[in-house]
């Protein structure tokens, strides 16, 4: 091989008759080669006409692009859909994604995520076989669609001055189909005002007026911090 100034020996005592020969462990980068033949007596023969090789062993790389670039909803969770758009540093590579341990797509333009929580594994292909290892993740929670309404809602008991309400636990979307980030509270209104919050499914109202009716309103909220529709039933105190 030519270093720039001289030739050097790299495979000089490996005796062959086969006009073809494969190197093993070359660095990537530029590199020039010629070849001298021994005889059987030892006589060697000049240099062959050089041979200018470039040697790529360096696996592409792919970056990740999400707009918005951060979450909008509560506790790290989307509640508007993202758009993800990778680009490898080489333009001739091919780019693959999968979600969790789903087949792998061939990237050919932006995507966005599924419901849920889900991880993305992405990483390119030179046009010789070099692989990114280990591929890239990135994680994503995405709940964009607003819990179902309470159902059930009804007076537990009821007082002079105080109604306990209670009602069925939100499991569902409004589609139908299961909350994506889980319900985390459900809010609390008298006659259109917030009255209060909880975790659970009852509450006291306390502080009311003796035999007057209310409207009084229940909606569910969900991890991602969005507000679904609310049931509302009107009581009275006694």
């Amino acid at each position: 091989e030519w270093n720039g100034s001289a030739w050097v020996a790299i495979d000089s005592a490996i005796p062959s008759t086969s006009s073809s020969y494969q190197l093993s462990s070359v660095s990537g980068g530029a590199h020039r080669y010629c070849i001298r033949s021994v005889n059987g007596a030892g006589v060697t023969s000049t240099e062959s006409n050089a041979a200018d090789v470039t040697v790529d062993n360096t696996a592409p790389a792919t970056t990740l692009a999400v707009d918005p670039t951060t979450a909008d909803g509560a506790n790290g969770w989307y509640d508007s859909v993202p758009t993800i758009t990778l680009t490898a540093d080489d333009a001739a590579a091919v780019t693959w994604y999968r979600w969790g341990a789903n087949a792998p797509v061939e990237y050919d333009a932006p995507f966005s995520p599924p419901q849920g929580s889900n991880t993305l594994s992405y990483w390119s292909v030179d046009v010789i076989g070099n692989t990114e290892t280990p591929a890239k993740t990135a994680a994503f929670k995405i709940d964009t669609v607003a819990p179902a309404a309470p159902t059930g809602l009804t007076a537990l008991d009821t007082q002079q001055t105080s109604i306990d309400i209670g009602w069925n636990a939100v499991t569902d979307d409004a589609d139908g189909g299961a909350d994506s980030s889980g319900i985390a509270t459900y809010r609390v209104y008298v006659d259109g005002a917030p009255f209060g919050e909880t975790v659970g499914t009852s509450l006291l109202i306390n502080g009311l007026t003796q035999n007057t009716s209310y409207s009084i309103s229940v909606r569910a909220t969900d991890a991602a911090g969005t507000a679904g529709a609310a049931a509302t039933q009107s009581f009275r105190t006694t």
